[in-house]
């Protein structure tokens, strides 16, 4: 059994992938939806011509002084080594401008649905911000600098 009639073809294939395109775009509304439902509220903050966007969830901010803990994503471009998308729980020092990864997960997909492996729990040492990185730009909205 044939989908598409051998005289309109094109017509019939065209309209089906574009079907599909449809369809997709509205199951990743649908996930974008249903984050922001579950108690996420993410983001954006900046995005890059490589095609990576960064995403921080406003709703996991949590101010201890002058140091902030907030819930982090990069949505890559490109593969970085298998994974397509990375999510953190960050520490970032207003006062000594220093970021710090306490907890990381990289996914194989885009959306933040299948991680690639187990998280990584280990609290990484506090770095200093590199003034042009987007987790500086990052660090200049929530610490209001």
């Amino acid at each position: 059994m044939t989908v598409c009639p051998k005289k309109s073809f094109r017509r019939c294939a065209t309209r089906a992938y574009l079907l599909m395109i449809c369809l997709l775009a509205g199951l990743s509304e649908r996930i974008v939806a249903k984050e922001t439902e579950g108690g996420s509220d993410w983001q954006s903050y900046n995005s890059q011509n490589t095609g990576n966007a960064f995403f921080y969830d406003r709703r996991s901010i949590v101010r201890q002084g002058d140091r902030i803990r907030v819930k982090t994503r990069i949505r890559f471009g490109a593969s970085l080594m298998g994974a397509y998308s990375y999510q953190q729980l960050l520490e970032i020092d207003c006062n000594h401008r220093t970021e710090r990864a306490l907890r990381r997960t990289f996914f194989s997909d885009s959306q933040w649905l299948s991680p690639a492996m187990a998280p990584q729990n280990d609290p990484q040492p506090a770095m200093s911000l590199d003034r042009n990185s987007p987790t500086s730009e990052l660090a200049d909205i929530l610490c209001g600098v």
